[in-house]
């Protein structure tokens, strides 16, 4: 545990593109799509102190799996904590992401 604490705070990129192969591959064998949007909303976690340089297409490629899922999840088959971690990770995707796509 002591070493991905001190793994991420010095995480590069072949480091970060390894967690997102380890996502993929967790999320491609997860049982259900809760499942999947757990793992996904841990890289978000997991790598939102690193530089916006670094992870953005990472975190691009991940919101929109991440959007697909949460859209069919009843609000009340959640616990609140989590609901609550999945709205915030929404708000941050759309913080980030908001001023980069052409409305158009």
């Amino acid at each position: 545990m002591n070493n991905r604490s001190d793994n991420q705070s010095g995480q590069g990129p072949l480091d970060l593109e390894n967690l997102y192969k380890q996502t993929l591959s967790g999320v491609s064998m997860a049982a259900d799509d809760r499942e999947k949007v757990r793992l996904i909303s841990n890289f978000f976690s997991s790598t939102r102190h690193l530089p916006d340089d670094l992870t953005y297409s990472f975190h691009l490629q991940l919101a929109g799996l991440f959007i697909f899922l949460t859209a069919s999840f009843q609000p009340d088959c959640l616990p609140p904590e989590e609901l609550l971690g999945y709205v915030d990770i929404s708000w941050q995707l759309f913080n980030r992401f908001s001023d980069r796509i052409d409305h158009n």
